[in-house]
């Protein structure tokens, strides 16, 4: 049956099973129910990340490493320091 020979209570009931499914998927639960202070640690490295890359654009130690690796995300020693969290 294609999409324009079903009705909209037929379309209604399989979206609500879909749904139904994935609130019962491991994965997505799990998402879900992370623990608030693991999502507060995730931010900060997320935040700890971005300053790093941002800094690393000015670095020329950085732009040496990523010329020679051939690596647009390479990052020198300090740098990478920062990113994980040293």
């Amino acid at each position: 049956m294609s999409d324009e020979e079903k009705s909209e209570r037929q379309k209604r009931t399989e979206a609500r099973a879909a749904a139904h499914k994935l609130k019962n998927d491991p994965f997505w639960t799990q998402l879900e129910s992370a623990d608030p202070m693991e999502k507060l640690l995730n931010l900060d490295q997320e935040i700890r990340t971005d300053e790093a890359f941002d800094a690393a654009e000015k670095c020329e130690e950085c732009e040496k490493l990523r010329s020679f690796s051939k690596d647009e995300t390479a990052l020198c020693e300090t740098h990478f320091a920062k990113a994980m969290g040293f």
